[in-house]
């Protein structure tokens, strides 16, 4: 699409003088208007180039001014002759009798319907539209393999219209001085519109997406389901098969008659929470459970703010409840094609179950709002493109696979060949047919930057071609030479500190070259495959690594900033904070903690990010982790506590301790000790204990001082760690504090993992808490514990299932500890 120069204001029609002309640098201006009243500015949509990083937001008053450089894509062609084409609005007529060149002409709405379309011949050059109501209009002219579109505010019968454009350059199918501008906002429907040499007073409307309305983030909206009792024991038992049982729905007061609805999570939720005769778990994350909503199920014709289908999750897994808002926004604001989110209130039989996130559907409806002409093409959940085989693409296609149709999927084989025969060399060239490699480069800033650590970077399997990431759509625009479009999905697992993945289970990230593709271990039990030996990742990551950073960079500057982030979550803690208040299964106390450790961790993560764009490692002193300990084994904090010493038998600077029947064995080990000569080896056995708990088997070890110790000053701990297995950590002070106070937690470190490569972990003060699980009416005596700290407490978990039962029986392991060190400000 194309837009022009407006010569006069923006509730005025205009003429335009078109002209294409190379330039190297150039301002693009304009101003973004409601499509549907042009009185109305757009403000905050963001316009760019392409999906490049020249990008911008309009102002207050729906303004923009880019920055454009090497805008020409050609070379100058001198005009022979003009071509104008002028409308007679009182006559509604079009008259193309001094524009030769014109072929077919189609007027559009701002969503891609067409009003009228019209070929042209020789003894056809006036046209009579239709009468049409006022408003922004999409004009366009085709002259052979070229077409040009531009804007026009409709007004009535005094409405004129005038282009006039070089002729030699409208018979030209190159185009020259072509910039494409994308706007994107979450109210209005997505336009691409490229400006064919126009480069100042830019006048483009977006029109009104109704379904805003339902994802307003500031907005707690309410949906109520009223169901038989027969159907909602039906949807209990039957909740693994994930089929739909009638509901009369309401939302906000309103009626919207009868609707399907089914608990959603068939992968892993439901297995998890229900067993095979429909009896639910007694589990915290299955007190809640997602729902999908189907409006159309029993009555065809019925539409939800023009949409089919509603998702309202859970968030049973994320105890900040933001995770899913933040990581869709961040993925919006880049130009990543993403679903809308806004959190609901959600009734059954008018019992309140809770606060849950409405989340727009991946379906027909959304690839139809997002590619207004092109909507109607394959869409595919979780088929990534790593083999020629066409059932893989077929059995993941969810459009256009309906009883009748052919269901056709060459266009992705075409694209895995692409990538297959490729090199660093003409891999660019190869995929640039089937995909936009800047917004490919786009989503995976955002991806790592979140932390989205089970997403397209997680292969899960013990091969390369049995390996497969997910929680992502693919898009195959329709038209011919249609690229295909990337979509991101659940991302619950996101803005964690630490990347379970990279950081705890030493995984190689996306753009490093991995020493062997065989399967790694994840959590102990879990096989997982390098990023890198994804050919169309590596292959990515070897080409466009330069502009990868640049995005990055670009994206710490606007969005991703620890600042812009934190007052999002204080919005969204402002939205929500009354609802969680009574949400039946969230304990307000334990969420307001949640929500300060995601202030604390958004810091951690922008920092992490500019540190990892930009190839920065923080470089440990080591120089005394060798030095002979002066010392009896207690800790001390003026020096590093490496263990490098002959140990006295009566002094007890350790200790350990564990459940029934598990047997612990801690030692001053000198057996390939972690560093030195020796370290602390903390040897375990877990045993099952038959109960009707979970997670019932622990056990842990101390590290003492040898008087009590005033860390109030303390700025971080750091500790060589390894263990046999990739295991969930928790490490804590031990104060008597506890005892005195009454209190039954600890104040520590829980969101961590240990592997089996040796390394230093880094515990800061500013990261304490008071652990989720602890008691919240508990007072808060982090202060007084800091001046009374008795030692250190390590406490590696046993490796359980989902049912929180020992996964190896007996489960036997080690955690081996060295050069404990206290760092003060």
């Amino acid at each position: 699409m194309k837009l022009y120069k407006n010569k006069t204001s923006v509730l005025v029609v205009w003429a335009v003088l078109f002209y294409c002309f190379p330039v190297l640098a150039v301002k693009l201006n304009g101003v973004v208007v409601n499509g549907e009243d042009s009185r109305v500015p757009v403000v905050n949509a963001l316009v760019s180039v392409g999906h490049s990083s020249v990008k911008t937001t309009t102002d207050s008053e729906g303004k923009f001014s880019l920055e454009v450089s090497e805008l020409a894509a050609g070379t100058l062609i001198n005009s022979v002759g003009m071509m104008r084409i002028r409308f007679l609005g009182n006559q509604r007529l079009f008259d193309f009798s001094q524009a030769e060149a014109v072929e077919r002409f189609s007027i559009f709405r701002l969503d891609g319907s067409v009003v009228f379309r019209a070929d042209l011949g020789a003894g056809k050059r006036i046209v009579r539209i239709p009468a049409i109501s006022k408003g922004l209009y999409l004009v366009r002219f085709t002259s052979g393999q070229r077409q040009i579109t531009k804007t026009w505010i409709m007004s009535g019968s005094n409405s004129t219209f005038e282009c006039i454009m070089p002729e030699a350059i409208a018979r030209r199918s190159a185009a020259v001085g072509n910039v494409k501008l994308l706007l994107r906002h979450d109210e209005y429907y997505p336009l691409d519109f490229e400006t064919y040499g126009t480069t100042e007073g830019l006048l483009i409307g977006m029109r009104p997406d109704p379904r805003a309305y339902v994802f307003d983030p500031m907005q707690v909206h309410s949906y109520y389901f009223t169901l038989s009792k027969e159907d909602s024991l039906k949807m209990e038992r039957e909740a693994r098969r994930e089929n739909y049982v009638r509901a009369e729905m309401q939302f906000n007061g309103k009626s919207y008659g009868t609707v399907g609805f089914r608990y959603k999570g068939s992968f892993y939720s439901l297995p998890n929470c229900f067993d095979l005769q429909g009896n639910r778990e007694d589990k915290p994350v299955c007190k809640k459970i997602s729902f999908k909503v189907k409006f159309n199920k029993f009555v065809d014709t019925t539409r939800f703010y023009l949409m089919k289908e509603l998702n309202l999750h859970s968030m049973s897994a994320d105890d900040s409840k933001m995770h899913d808002m933040l990581s869709y926004e961040m993925f919006r604001k880049m130009g990543i094609y993403s679903p809308r989110t806004a959190y609901v209130k959600v009734y059954i039989n008018n019992v309140f179950q809770g606060l849950f996130v409405a989340v727009e559907s991946i379906d027909g409806r959304f690839t139809k709002s997002r590619w207004p002409e092109y909507g109607d093409g394959n869409l595919y959940k979780e088929a990534w493109p790593k083999t020629s085989n066409i059932n893989h693409y077929l059995l993941q296609l969810k459009t256009n696979n309906d009883y009748g149709e052919t269901p056709d999927a060459t266009g992705m084989v075409s694209f895995y060949n692409a990538i297959n025969s490729s090199t660093q060399q003409n891999f660019v060239q190869n995929v640039s047919p089937f995909i936009d490699l800047d917004y490919w480069v786009n989503y995976i800033v955002v991806d790592r930057a979140i932390n989205n650590w089970d997403g397209i970077m997680a292969w899960y399997g013990s091969s390369t071609s049995d390996a497969s990431n997910h929680n992502y759509f693919l898009y195959e625009e329709e038209n011919p030479g249609g690229k295909c479009w990337i979509i991101p999905w659940d991302l619950d697992n996101t803005f964690w500190k630490n990347d379970p993945f990279i950081e705890d289970a030493d995984i190689p990230n996306w753009n490093e070259v991995p020493e062997s593709c065989g399967p790694m271990k994840v959590w102990g039990t879990t096989n997982v495959i390098p990023p890198g030996c994804d050919k169309l990742t590596s292959l990515i990551a070897a080409t466009q690594w330069n502009k990868f950073v640049k995005a990055g960079e670009d994206f710490l500057a606007t969005w991703f900033r620890s600042d812009s982030l934190q007052d999002k979550i204080d919005k969204y803690q402002q939205v929500i904070s009354d609802v969680v208040e009574i949400d039946p299964v969230v304990e307000k106390k334990t969420w307001e903690a949640e929500v300060e450790s995601l202030r604390k961790d958004v810091v951690t993560l922008c920092k992490k990010f500019d540190d990892y764009i930009h190839g920065r490692k923080e470089v440990m002193d080591t120089s005394d982790y060798s030095v002979p300990f002066v010392g009896n084994g207690y800790l001390v904090t003026d020096r590093t506590n490496n263990f490098e010493f002959t140990p006295v038998s009566t002094v007890k600077f350790a200790y350990a301790y564990a459940s029934e029947g598990t047997i612990t064995k801690l030692t001053h080990n000198t057996e390939n000790p972690l560093w030195g000569t020796a370290d602390l080896l903390f040897n375990f056995e877990y045993a099952k204990i038959e109960d009707n708990e979970r997670y019932s088997e622990w056990s842990g070890m101390g590290v003492l001082f040898d008087e009590m110790a005033d860390l109030s000053e303390l700025k971080e701990i750091r500790v060589n760690m390894k263990s046999d297995a990739m295991r969930y950590m928790r490490v804590y002070l031990a104060s008597p504090v506890y005892a005195d106070s009454g209190a039954d937690t600890e104040y520590g470190w829980t969101d961590f993992y240990v592997g089996t490569n040796n390394k230093i972990y880094v515990f800061e003060m500013s990261d304490i808490s008071y652990p989720s699980w602890g008691d919240p009416s508990n007072p808060d005596i982090l202060e007084e514990v800091k001046r009374s700290v008795t030692g250190l407490v390590f406490t590696p978990s046993a490796m359980f299932d989902a049912a929180g039962e020992l996964s190896v029986v007996p489960d036997k392991g080690y955690l081996a500890i060295d050069n404990i060190k206290f760092v003060f400000e």
